[in-house]
């Protein structure tokens, strides 16, 4: 049995080999297929009682993104990047054998989602999106280089300048609200 935060989960972690990597993933329930897509800073276990209560109706997926715990590491980290983890994430539905699935994505998970309902949208039955990071957005609608601009003064800089000097509680601040 899985253990989650927010929950404690009765589905075993299961593997999936995609692109070239492997990606850990939880599987529950029955019914048509849901999947979690995380943030930043999470994995899959943030989804734990989301998972229990979802997995009542649907067929759940969680997973944890390339480069986030417990996958293991491949490469430099370089690469990594909204596009290539809703390819990931496409291979992952087809891998598993899903025609398409409903998808939740949260934060930067959100911004996955959506590159990944661009570039795949036969495979996606849904969106949902909560708190999407949408700054690269910005630079296709009007007065949003200004907007961008300013984030990036304003709360982007200043939390670099924060995790250099090894202050965290500051860099993730100045991240989180922007001031």
């Amino acid at each position: 049995m899985g253990k989650c935060m927010g929950g404690s989960m009765k589905a075993q972690t299961k593997k999936a080999v995609v692109n070239g990597i492997e990606l850990n993933y939880v599987e529950q329930g029955e019914g048509d297929p849901v999947i979690f897509v995380h943030g930043t800073l999470d994995d899959y276990r943030i989804r734990g009682s989301q998972i229990e209560f979802f997995s009542k109706y649907y067929h759940v997926i969680a997973y944890s993104r390339r480069y986030h715990h417990p996958n293991v590491w491949v490469g430099d980290g370089m690469d990594y990047s909204a596009t290539l983890h809703a390819k990931d994430l496409a291979e992952l539905i087809k891998k598993i054998g899903f025609k398409s699935a409903h998808v939740i994505g949260h934060s930067y998970g959100a911004y996955t989602s959506l590159v990944f309902v661009c570039e795949h949208p036969k495979l996606v039955r849904s969106l949902i999106l909560c708190e999407p990071p949408l700054l690269p957005w910005l630079l296709n609608i009007p007065g949003g280089d200004t907007l961008l601009a300013a984030y990036i003064t304003n709360a982007w800089e200043p939390a670099r300048q924060a995790f250099q000097r090894g202050d965290l509680e500051q860099g993730v601040r100045r991240l989180s609200v922007g001031s």
